[in-house]
C-alpha cells in the first residue's frame, strides 16, 4: 500500500509538472505576441499606431457587445449541440474582424497623409501605442480560445481549479488558479467590459441573461465573488468542462449535489426530446419555447422580469385509468426554488367533421377562446385516461328495434399532448431549470382488521344428508 502512495504522489507531481510547463508556453507565446505587436506598430509610426489602437478599441467594443445578442439569434440553445458552444466565440470573431478591417480601410481611405515626426517619437511612441493593442488584441485572442469547447485548460492554463469529491461525505472544490503573466483575459474583459453599455457580467447583459443562471454559481465552493469578470471567465471555463463531458456521454459538468436531487424525484430537463418515467407516467418534451406573449391573447402578460415558457409535453400513462392534473407539474431550479404559479394550458383550436371549431376538451377549468377562434387558454385542466372496455362474448344477433341513438361513450386513451405555458424569470436560462411532475401521493390502505377468534359453545349438530 505504501508502494501505492509513492507511485500515486509521482504521477501528481509529474502532471503538476507537465500542467506548468504548457502554462509557461502559453504565458512565452503570449508575451511574444504582444511585443511582436509592439514592434511592428513602432515600425508604422505613432500615428498609424493610434489609428489601429482607436480602431481595435472599438472593434472590441462592440463585439463583446453583439456577440451575446447575435448568439441568442444565432446560435443554439441545445447542450449537446456543437453550435451551442462555439456560438459565442464565433460572433465575437467575426464581429471583431469586420469592424476592424472596416475602420482600417476606412483609415487609409480618408486619412492617407502621415505627418512627419522625428525619429525619436515616432519609432518609440509607436512602440509604446503598440504595446496597448497588442495588450488588448492578445487579452481578445485567450477570452476568446476559453470560449471554445475544448478543454477545460487551455495549453495548461485554467482560471478555475477544479477538485471532485473523493465520496459522498465531501463536497466539490473549486479555486481561483494561478493567472497568466499580464493576466491579459481579466485586462481585456475588465476594460472591453467598462467600455460596454452594459457590463458583460450584470443581470442586464444579454450574455447574462443566456448563460447567468445555468451555471452553478460561486458560492457552491469556496471560490470567492469577485465581480463580472470572474463570471464570464468561469461561464466559459464551466461550459468548457460541459462540452467535454457531454462528448464523454456525461450530459452536465460538475453539478451542484442539489440539481441531482431535483432530477432524482423526476426532474425534465427542458430540451426537446427529453423522457423521463414517474410513477408509470411517460413525460416526453416535444418543444421548448420562451415568449413575452401568446398569440390571440395579447392582454395576457407575464409578471415583471418574467417571460412565458411554453411546454409541448407528450403524457403517455401505463396503468388504466388514471388521472393527471396539470396542478401536479411546476417548474424548479437547480437550487429546488420553485419559480412559478400553476401552469395555464394553451393551445390552437381543432374542427370537427362539421367543420365546428372544438376549443377545449372535458376537464379543462376556466377556459376561453380569442375572436375569431383559433386559440384557447385555460387556467388548468384534468386529463381522464381510460382503458378500452372489455369486449364481450358473442351473442345471437338480434334485430335492432328502432328508437333514439345512443350518446357516443368517451373513447379510451392513454396519451395526451398539451402545451403548457409557465413564467419564468428572465435572468434564468432553460438549462438551469427542470419540469418536475409530483403526483398526489395515493391514500394509505387500511391495515386489515385482525381475525377475532371464535367463541366456544356447543357443536352444531351435523345437517342431514
Amino acid at each position: 500500500m505504501a508502494s501505492d502512495r509513492v507511485n500515486d504522489g509521482n504521477e501528481g507531481t509529474w502532471d503538476q509538472a507537465i500542467g506548468k510547463a504548457t502554462t509557461v508556453l502559453l504565458n512565452i507565446l503570449a508575451l511574444a505576441a504582444t511585443v511582436g505587436v509592439a514592434y511592428m506598430s513602432a515600425v508604422q509610426g505613432v500615428y498609424r499606431a493610434v489609428q489601429i489602437l482607436i480602431a481595435c478599441i472599438v472593434a472590441g467594443t462592440l463585439a463583446f457587445g453583439l456577440c451575446g445578442p447575435l448568439a441568442g439569434i444565432g446560435a443554439s440553445n441545445d447542450p449537446t449541440s456543437l453550435w451551442y458552444y462555439a456560438g459565442d466565440a464565433f460572433f465575437l470573431w467575426l464581429v471583431f474582424c469586420l469592424v476592424f478591417m472596416g475602420l482600417r480601410m476606412a483609415c487609409d481611405q480618408f486619412l492617407p497623409n502621415q505627418p512627419a515626426f522625428p525619429y525619436y517619437i515616432n519609432f518609440p511612441g509607436g512602440g509604446v501605442v503598440g504595446l496597448a493593442t497588442g495588450y488588448l488584441c492578445v487579452g481578445l485572442c485567450v477570452v476568446l480560445a476559453q470560449m471554445l469547447p475544448l478543454a477545460p485548460d487551455i495549453l495548461g492554463y485554467s482560471p478555475f481549479d477544479y477538485t471532485p469529491a473523493e465520496n459522498e461525505a465531501h463536497l466539490d472544490s473549486l479555486n481561483k488558479g494561478e493567472p497568466l503573466w499580464l493576466s491579459w483575459d481579466r485586462g481585456a474583459l475588465t476594460f472591453f467590459g467598462y467600455l460596454s453599455s452594459a457590463p458583460l457580467g450584470s443581470k442586464a447583459s444579454t450574455f447574462d441573461r443566456r448563460y447567468g443562471d445555468v451555471y452553478p454559481p460561486p458560492e457552491f465552493s469556496n471560490l470567492p465573488k469577485t465581480g463580472p469578470v470572474d463570471d464570464i471567465l468561469y461561464c466559459d471555463w464551466y461550459r468548457r468542462y460541459q462540452a467535454v463531458r457531454w462528448r464523454q456521454y456525461w450530459m452536465a459538468g460538475p453539478l451542484p449535489r442539489r440539481v441531482s436531487t431535483v432530477e432524482d424525484k423526476g426532474g425534465l430537463a427542458l430540451i426537446a426530446d427529453r423522457m423521463r418515467v414517474v410513477d408509470d407516467v411517460d413525460l416526453r418534451v416535444l418543444g421548448v419555447v420562451r415568449r413575452d406573449t401568446l398569440d390571440g391573447f395579447p392582454k395576457v402578460k407575464p409578471p415583471a422580469d418574467e417571460d412565458f415558457v411554453q411546454i409541448t409535453l407528450l403524457i403517455t400513462v401505463g396503468k388504466l385509468p388514471r388521472t393527471v392534473d396539470s396542478a401536479d407539474f411546476l417548474l424548479v431550479t437547480n437550487l429546488g426554488e420553485k419559480i412559478h404559479k400553476p401552469p395555464l394550458i394553451y393551445g390552437a383550436t381543432r374542427t370537427d367533421k362539421a367543420d365546428q371549431p372544438v376549443l377545449i376538451e372535458p376537464g379543462f377549468r376556466n377556459h376561453r377562446a380569442d375572436d375569431p377562434p383559433a386559440h384557447y387558454l385555460a387556467d388548468g385542466a384534468t386529463f381522464v385516461f381510460t382503458a378500452p372496455p372489455a369486449k364481450p362474448e358473442a351473442a345471437p344477433a338480434t334485430p335492432a328495434t328502432p328508437g333514439p341513438a345512443k350518446a357516443p361513450a368517451t373513447p379510451p386513451r392513454d396519451r395526451a399532448l398539451s402545451t403548457f405555458v409557465f413564467t419564468m424569470p428572465k435572468s434564468k436560462g432553460f438549462e438551469t431549470v427542470r419540469l418536475l411532475f409530483e403526483p398526489p401521493a395515493a391514500p394509505a390502505k387500511p391495515d386489515a382488521a385482525p381475525a377475532t377468534p371464535a367463541k366456544p359453545g356447543p357443536a352444531k349438530a351435523p345437517t342431514k344428508p
